[in-house]
Parts: structure tokens; sequence; C-alpha cells
């Protein structure tokens, strides 16, 4: 008869046997002892560096699931470069990746995050493939990377890499997990004043997220006209130095002559 291997939970010290969540805390962290994946030095073990807010947004995803016969989704969004950009937290048996099939990685209610990085063959989006291909990167970097199903889909001219992990119903751990990819992928620090987290049914969070992208896409806006008054004002100020040192190498100019003048006047009188 096969021995089954027990593991000490790093939250709560328990020995497990469950290599998904913690038979005592329900922490997912037994998944990195699992694999023998080092939690010193990691964000993992306690919650100093959580976004703010996200736990009981998670706490309440999970109430939901329970009280609503609808999907459930917990929305992290914010404005960038791009005029706004998110992350999903999902309900584990509504989600499927980009091809529309179930991603399915455990059978038990719980929440699911999947990230997607897409890249195009189409012209004239060089910034979008460089972007999402360094993230992808900064992705693979994290010590959480090795506990992700990874998916590949296709459409048209995209390539579409996807990971997905289920967290079950360790809101703390996935918290630590989300906040992190939000940082060091993302590159959006955790105050940033952009963020909103939103946590609803599926219909509602869409209709949520049209009005963000109303508001993202004004303020995208208004922001670009500020910088396009900056970069003018700093034109005017490049062009005025520019005038003014050419006045002042003109004024030594004459001031050479006017002494070469002189001297000559003074040798031939």
């Amino acid at each position: 008869m096969t021995e089954v291997k027990s593991y000490v939970c790093p939250n709560c010290g328990a020995n497990t046997t469950n290599t998904q969540n913690c038979d005592y805390c329900g922490s997912l962290l037994v998944r990195f002892v699992e694999r023998n994946i080092d939690l010193s030095g990691t964000a993992y073990l306690n919650n100093d560096n959580v976004l703010p807010g996200l736990i009981k947004h998670l706490e309440q995803n999970l109430t939901l699931q329970k009280n609503s016969k609808k999907s459930v989704v917990t929305d992290i969004r914010w404005i960038s470069k791009q005029a706004w950009d998110s992350i999903s937290i999902l309900q584990n048996k509504s989600c499927l990746w980009r091809d529309h099939t179930e991603i399915m990685i455990n059978e038990e209610d719980g929440m699911v995050i999947a990230l997607a990085f897409t890249t195009t063959t189409e012209t004239g989006y060089e910034y979008f493939n460089y972007r999402n291909k360094r993230r992808e990167e900064r992705f693979k970097a994290l010590p959480s990377f090795k506990l992700f199903t990874q998916h590949t889909t296709f459409s048209g001219d995209d390539k579409i890499s996807e990971y997905a992990i289920f967290f079950g119903k360790d809101v703390e751990g996935a918290a630590r997990i989300i906040s992190e990819i939000l940082v060091e992928v993302m590159n959006v620090p955790l105050n940033d004043n952009t963020i909103t987290i939103d946590t609803n049914t599926y219909d509602i969070i869409q209709q949520n997220r049209v009005s963000f992208q109303q508001f993202a896409q004004k303020k995208y806006e208004e922001d670009e006209k500020l910088r396009e008054r900056a970069r003018k004002a700093k034109e005017a100020k490049r062009k005025s130095e520019s005038a003014n040192n050419s006045s002042e190498i003109l004024g030594v100019k004459w001031y050479w002559w006017v002494l070469l003048g002189v001297w000559l006047w003074i040798c031939f009188s």
C-alpha cells in the first residue's frame, strides 16, 4: 500500500495530506511546500503587501457564490497608458479559456484567476505585443508561476497564452498572489489612486466595466491634453532659451569685431 505523504502547512503549522489547500486552515501555501518552493523572502506568508480592500472583496465573492445562481466576478480595474486595464477573479465552475473550453482545474466551489497575454501578427500593434511579452516574462519569474495551469488559444491573428490558478476558498493566499501579480507583472503600485475593486454578478460587472471604460477614456483624453500643453510649453521654453543663446553669441561676435576695428585704427593711424 502506497504511503500518503504529509506536509507541514506554512500558514497554520498543521500536518496535512492535502496538496491543494490545507485540511485545517484551507491555505493554498501547502502547494509551494509540495513543489519544494522556498517561501522565505516572498510576500506569501503575511498580508503586508496585499491590496487594501481585496480580502474583503474576495470574502464577498465567496458569499455571493452561495447566495446567487449567477456567475460571480471580482474585478480589479485601473487607469493605464492604454486608457484602462483589469484583472478578474472568477467563480470556478463558470470559468472558461478564451477558446470557450472549461478551465475546471478543480470541481470544488471557489475562486479562479485566469491571466491572458495576447500577441498579434497584425501591423500597428508593436507596443501592444512588447507590453504583453514583457508582462508574461515577469509573470514567469514569480515563485507562484509554477502553481498555474497553462493553456494556449489561437484566434485569427492572435496567440493567447493563458494561465489559471484555483484558489479554493483561501482568500488571504489568493489576495497575496493577486497583489503580487498587480505590482510585479502589471507594474501597478498598490497605492495607485485609480484602482477600483468591484465584486458582483457577471451581468452587473459588465455594466460597471462600460461605465469605468467611459470614465477612464475621458480621464485619459483630459490627461493627454495636459501632456500636450506641457509639451508645447517645454518646446516654447527651449526655443526661447535657444534664441537667447544665439543673441548672446551674436553679441560676443560684435564685441570682437569692434575690438579688431579699434586695433586696426590704432595700428594704421
